[in-house]
């Protein structure tokens, strides 16, 4: 049965890593008749058309920086086949998406306007994905930089873009252009002059018209070069996640005396889930207390009323939490002795889009733990091509 999407947005599509590279390696392969070839071409057309929205993340950016060689063919078409059915749109970073969806909370709570829009908060292009401080730090200190000496040409009587305009030679474009590079968006001498120069309006116009242009490919290479640690991001044999194994082997190897001490069925999934949701609300608790002061309202009342429905006015954090008890269920008790794998985190970065997109698509064991997400968000778990292929509404339909 085919899934659509709404009146108000196309059918919102998220693909997990496997599958934009199994495609990738399909079209390599001249296989036109692949169930690959064949949806990536469906799933083209549909978005060609606008009733299709298929979305990539921060944790796609990181895998793929862990391909190796970002200067590859094999990267080259897996960031082609990304930015062809993409087109630069993505699932927003998770420090935006918990910002975002804390002031949303408690502005329905409290009733105080926001600038946020609750149905498109979470959709973004190009650097969106990602912290984009390594782009823009560089710029807004050159702009900076330019400041005082603008000024100071002002006072001599000259007109600080006339000034600007002998700075910004070609070759300054070009330099700059690969300092910042975009893929769908080009630095000009009209631009950077614009950029240094001018309104704060015009400014974050520049800038906004350069995040959307950048593309997956661009992110890849640009993070590669100067944040290389990220390609690390999902494995769960890092420092910070090596000890994973060692802890949930522990618990179930001391199940059996747990339940003969306890005599009831083991709860710690469910107590390590709702532990995850209440470090959130603990980190953020500096927000809840400003947001208080400046709208009236008792922090107290607002952290109990965010806790409620396991943190449901939260989407990112209820997304967490339910795959965290999911994930956590899978391994608890002697019967299940099934110990965690390397991509097992990445699963987790991932899956927690699912509260943001109608279509899921991901392989067989991250599909079994993203279960209860699927009536809480709405979203339809796919675990294969061919599944999606039944999915998708017909090209003529």
């Amino acid at each position: 049965m085919a899934t659509s999407g709404s009146e108000s947005h196309p059918l919102r599509i998220y693909l997990d890593q496997w599958v934009f590279s199994d495609i990738a390696k399909a079209i390599a392969r001249g296989d036109q008749t692949s169930v690959e070839v064949v949806v990536y071409h469906h799933l083209t057309s549909l978005v060609a058309a606008g009733r299709a929205q298929v979305y990539f993340s921060t944790i796609h950016i990181a895998e793929t920086m862990g391909f190796g060689n970002l200067g590859s063919s094999v990267v080259a078409a897996h960031c082609d086949v990304v930015d062809t059915l993409t087109e630069g749109h993505c699932i927003r970073d998770p420090r935006h998406l918990h910002r975002a969806e804390l002031e949303l909370a408690l502005a329905d709570l409290f009733t105080f306007p926001t600038t946020y829009s609750r149905g498109e908060y979470a959709y973004g292009r190009g650097m969106d994905s990602i912290d984009a401080d390594v782009f823009t730090h560089d710029a807004t200190s050159l702009r900076e930089e330019f400041g005082p000496r603008l000024e100071e040409v002002e006072r001599r009587g000259l007109n600080r873009h006339d000034v600007m305009r002998q700075i910004v030679s070609d070759q300054y474009v070009a330099n700059f252009s690969q300092q910042f590079p975009s893929g769908r968006f080009s630095w000009t001498r009209d631009s950077l002059v614009k950029l240094f120069t001018g309104t704060d309006e015009e400014c974050a116009a520049i800038w906004r018209g350069f995040s959307d242009g950048v593309t997956f490919k661009t992110l890849v290479t640009h993070y590669g070069r100067v944040r290389p640690g990220i390609a690390s991001w999902g494995q769960l044999f890092d420092e910070g996640g090596a000890s994973w194994v060692e802890r949930l082997g522990g618990m179930q190897r001391l199940e059996p005396l747990r339940a003969v001490l306890e005599g009831r069925a083991p709860t710690w999934d469910r107590e390590a889930a709702d532990a995850q949701g209440e470090a959130y609300l603990a980190s953020c608790r500096g927000e809840i207390e400003m947001s208080a002061s400046k709208h009236g309202f008792d922090p107290e009342i607002a952290v109990q009323r965010l806790r409620e429905g396991g943190f449901r006015r939260l989407p990112y954090t209820h997304a967490v939490r339910l795959w965290m008890q999911s994930y956590l269920s899978q391994h608890k008790g002697a019967e299940r002795p099934r110990r965690p794998k390397l991509n097992d985190i990445s699963d987790f970065y991932h899956c927690a889009n699912a509260a943001y997109v109608d279509i899921f698509v991901t392989e067989a064991f991250a599909a079994e733990i993203l279960r209860p997400l699927a009536p809480a968000f709405g979203v339809r778990i796919v675990r294969s091509l061919g599944e999606l292929r039944r999915e998708l509404p017909g090209e003529s339909s």
